[in-house]
């Protein structure tokens, strides 16, 4: 299997053009800017790879929990790397996960953090990062369906 995305940056560092796109077309000629220019209309190479942690921690917490007997009805995953622009350049030098999970069924603490741990050291995109890697977690009991 093969995963993949196309990049083109134009016109120098700074005051470049710049679309990424993915096979799927969920990225189509997105706009992405460099290094850490702040933007509401584009997205960056450092908030690509947090929704690309988070989507996948989302996924492996599930399917870990799924693995000790817990269904859960959802798990919210929210990824924040931590980019430094010191002297020696732009470096990824952390990473901070916060994970929700909702049950509809009561489910122990334990079983929870474990799924956790278990998709925290098993999740393929967290490990190949080579970064300081920080969790919160938190397991909701839902009386009701969760409202889209």
């Amino acid at each position: 299997m093969f995963r993949e995305a196309h990049a083109v940056w134009k016109d120098g560092p700074y005051p470049g053009k710049d679309t990424v796109s993915t096979p799927s077309g969920v990225l189509s000629n997105a706009s992405y800017v460099f290094g850490l220019a702040e933007t509401s209309t584009s997205t960056a190479p450092g908030e690509l790879l947090a929704a690309a942690v988070a989507s996948s921690m989302s996924t492996m917490v599930s399917l870990k929990m799924a693995k000790l007997g817990v269904r859960p009805a959802e798990v919210d995953a929210r990824a924040v790397i931590t980019v430094d622009d010191s002297a020696r350049g732009w470096r990824l030098c952390g990473l901070h996960l916060e994970i929700t999970g909702h049950v509809r069924r009561p489910a122990t603490d334990r079983l929870f953090y474990e799924a956790v741990a278990e998709a925290r050291r098993d999740c393929p995109i967290v490990s190949v990062l080579n970064l300081d890697v920080t969790c919160t977690a938190k397991l909701v009991s839902l009386d009701a369906p969760i409202a889209a």
